[in-house]
């Protein structure tokens, strides 16, 4: 199993713009480590939507593409993206003028920095003037997402769905509304998948891990000690 780092983690990159380009350099990523041969591609969130745009690059690539509730995208999505990207980028700004600041004026600065956290899905306590989060990765990230209009895709691929967009408590699109985008993107068929818990706990609790295993191993050829050496290769 291989993880794609997001372009701009590192000290000398740009975060880039745009999925397409994110997923040809994680197209270009991934072929230096397995230079032939199908993949099985899965992403969470953003990183659904990125798996989603390398899928319809080279369905022919894609062995299996696991799609952890990706975010639903288009005209009638481009503001709210906007909004997003505006806050990470105000945060940014503070995080940064923050390390030149000391006393009350830090402490000024961290406080207004913190109360950006729920927008950014974040508890307080994990926004701190201490501590550096991607924030510019992020931003670029969801201005990729208002930007994004996706296209079909003929890879065979399974969408995993929380209880947050099957309660309607974050905000995403409603559960009608979201199962039709994501189906029409693949007409071919889209597998569905049930996950229990929230969004923010699909790649962290034990319970919604085995979900995610249980199906890969499903899919995986053959058994035993060969099912669990193509597991390992994804």
């Amino acid at each position: 199993m291989y993880g794609v780092q997001a372009p701009g983690l590192n000290a000398d990159e740009v975060p880039l713009v745009g999925f397409e380009s994110i997923a040809d350099r994680y197209w270009r990523e991934i072929r230096r480590v397995r230079p032939a041969g199908p993949c099985t591609i899965l992403g969470w969130s953003t990183g659904a939507v990125i798996a989603h745009a390398m899928g319809v690059q080279a369905p022919e690539e894609v062995a299996g593409l696991y799609l952890l509730e990706p975010a639903v995208t288009g005209d009638d999505q481009q503001d709210r993206f906007q909004r997003h990207a505006e806050v990470y980028s105000r945060v940014n700004e503070l995080w940064r003028r923050g390390q030149d600041e000391h006393g009350a004026e830090r402490a000024a600065t961290e406080r207004e920095l913190r109360r950006l956290a729920p927008e950014m899905n974040l508890d307080e306590d994990l926004v701190t003037l201490d501590e550096w989060l991607p924030f510019a990765v992020l931003e670029a990230e969801v201005r990729s997402l208002a930007a994004y209009r996706p296209g079909r895709s003929a890879a065979r691929a399974t969408l995993f769905v929380s209880d947050t967009v099957r309660d309607g408590s974050g905000d995403e699109v409603p559960e009608a509304q979201y199962l039709a985008h994501w189906r029409g993107l693949y007409p071919a068929g889209l597998a569905q998948r049930a996950m229990p818990g929230r969004h923010m706990e699909m790649v962290r609790g034990d319970e919604q891990l085995d979900a995610v295993v249980s199906v890969l191993r499903a899919a995986a050829p053959g058994d035993g000690a060969a099912r669990e050496q193509e597991l390992l290769q994804v």
